[in-house]
């Protein structure tokens, strides 16, 4: 390949900048881009080909970065004339925007004329300003797709968070239940948030009928946090940490607690 000779002998890209080898490329890129990429969706073989067109396209701009070197040499051994070249060079390309959009993604083509703007300030500013509102716009699609992307990976991390925490909570619950399976899953879930998710310390305290006032008047028989908020019900603050209600009073009874035992 072109890029692979270049590699060899790097001498060469002089006489394909002088050639303008880089705007036939990008020309050839944005108008065959777009049709192999129709064609390939048509025949319902996208994924088989993404790997070869990705690499494709990949080699395509890598080719027209070496195309460019020596006027990207010029500048980094302190040429002024040599930017304003470059920046006409990205001007011609800017009507190829298939390519430039890729182009932008490959080599942080935004980056590098900021970075030419602070060594060279001769240069009328409008031309920078034009050049990089120009570049921002052919990129704007690209970058709200990654923007969308990042959304739905940071969607599906708290999705996958939340499933996690919920697995713990049941597993606690499921403990508790193992000793005291009259008591609904609001209820222990309530207590295990008290108690810091010590399930231990939550079986132990019921047995022990040693309920907290903030939890005593809740209704063990309740199943959900949405009904503990509208029955917090019947809770007599004189009797110490009991709830009037049947089941929890159940916990009296010595020989039911012997037989849970």
């Amino acid at each position: 390949s072109i890029s692979n000779f270049l590699e060899i002998y790097p001498m060469a890209s002089i006489f394909f900048y002088q050639d303008k080898l880089h705007l036939k490329i990008a020309s050839f890129y944005h108008n065959i881009k777009p049709l192999v990429y129709k064609k390939v969706i048509a025949i319902n073989k996208l994924e088989k080909f993404q790997e070869k067109l990705h690499a494709s396209r990949t080699l395509f701009i890598k080719t027209v970065r070496q195309c460019l070197i020596p006027i990207t040499t010029q500048i980094t051994n302190g040429s002024e004339n040599a930017i304003e070249e470059y920046l006409d060079v990205i001007i011609e390309l800017l009507v190829y925007d298939e390519f430039v959009n890729d182009f932008i993604v490959a080599y942080n083509l935004i980056d590098d004329i900021k970075e030419y703007q602070q060594l060279n300030k001769k240069i009328d500013s409008i031309k920078y300003d034009y050049l990089l509102k120009s570049l921002e716009l052919i990129n704007k699609p690209y970058a709200e797709l990654k923007e969308n992307e990042l959304q739905e990976q940071q969607l599906e991390i708290q999705t996958n968070s939340t499933n996690m925490e919920n697995a713990i909570f049941q597993s606690l619950i499921n403990n508790v239940k193992d000793i005291l399976p009259h008591l609904k899953d609001g209820f222990i879930l309530k207590c295990l948030r008290y108690y810091n998710m010590d399930s231990e310390k939550v079986i132990n305290t019921v047995l022990e009928n040693n309920l907290p006032s903030e939890l005593a008047q809740y209704n063990s028989n309740l199943s959900s946090m949405s009904e503990y908020e509208n029955n917090a019900t019947d809770y007599d603050p004189t009797i110490n940490g009991c709830m009037k209600l049947e089941n929890l009073c159940l916990l009296d009874d010595k020989s039911f607690r012997n037989e849970i035992r």
